[in-house]
């Protein structure tokens, strides 16, 4: 198909060139002969413009169309397999006949306005019957609600589009354990990456380390913090095992963190002791100073 504007373009060349279709063709390398050419500049002559969009128009007597409906009415009612038998009409036609040569007669699907929500063992269990055949899938649409369209969904997400439909109940059982396996797998990995997001956030936001942050560079009073922090989303024992810390110095670690800092008196007091001293001052005299002052 070709847009108004190429139509167009083709015919203004085609008076520019003196009304030479080839030489218009060989320019634009299009339209496909001069046929086509020759039918827009016609139109364009007698109307004075073309015309922007063509309505294809489908016309059937009335024999073909008592033929499709008789076809519908004797085939299980089914449409697609009417349109395709017959290669005639489309869907939309032939809804309108049925509903003028045989009313009442059309097929109608009713929704259900109930929705339910199935669980990952029935849907095992659904396509492992569908793997097996045990009934056809009719019948097993009719004894267990489930339908058709579900069945095969439900197989494609847990086996994949290539998975062959009919197997033994053994090979099936088999697979379905192989991908619930890898499933739980996948959870855990997903899991694991998870923990270690959230612990490098963390350190980022309490350590404030500019350099990047990296566990391996924590002290840990620093890795404990990061624990408190988390331990009310993740178990301890996950934490314990992603950040490299045993149990036991984690307690130490929080009890020490709990208790404060019991030299917090005596950093200060070597501190004004250091500044009032022009800051020169060594250890030995600094604590000499202090067994004189005292606490």
């Amino acid at each position: 198909m070709y847009s108004y504007k190429q139509k167009m373009k083709a015919i203004n060349l085609y008076y520019q060139y003196g009304n030479k279709l080839t030489a218009v063709i060989r320019k634009l390398n299009y339209p496909h002969n001069r046929h086509t050419l020759a039918k827009w500049v016609k139109e364009y002559e007698l109307t004075g413009t073309l015309k922007k969009k063509y309505h294809r128009q489908y016309k059937y007597s009335k024999k073909q169309k008592i033929e499709a409906v008789n076809h519908y009415l004797n085939h299980g009612k089914n449409m697609s397999y009417t349109c395709k038998s017959l290669g005639f009409p489309n869907r939309h036609y032939l809804k309108e006949w049925i509903d003028e040569f045989a009313p009442n007669e059309r097929k109608t699907h009713i929704v259900s306005k109930t929705v339910i929500n199935y669980s990952l063992d029935q849907k095992i269990n659904a396509v492992t019957d569908l793997c097996v055949r045990a009934l056809p899938v009719v019948k097993m649409e009719t004894t267990t609600g489930i339908s058709r369209t579900s069945y095969y969904k439900w197989k494609k997400e847990l086996l994949g589009k290539e998975y062959p439909l009919e197997i033994g109940k053994e090979k099936a059982d088999q697979d379905i354990i192989t991908y619930e396996t890898e499933l739980k797998q996948l959870k855990k990995t997903l899991y694991r990456q998870k923990i270690e997001l959230d612990i490098l956030k963390q350190a980022e936001i309490l350590l404030r380390k500019d350099q990047g942050v990296s566990q391996k560079l924590f002290t840990n009073r620093e890795i404990t913090i990061i624990i408190n922090t988390l331990r009310a989303l993740y178990p301890l024992t996950d934490l314990l095992t992603l950040l490299g810390i045993s149990k036991s110095s984690y307690y130490y670690q929080k009890s020490a963190i709990n208790k404060g800092d019991k030299y917090k008196n005596i950093r200060s007091l070597i501190k004004t002791i250091f500044e009032e001293n022009k800051c020169c001052y060594g250890y030995r005299r600094i604590h000499s100073k202090l067994k004189t002052q005292g606490p």
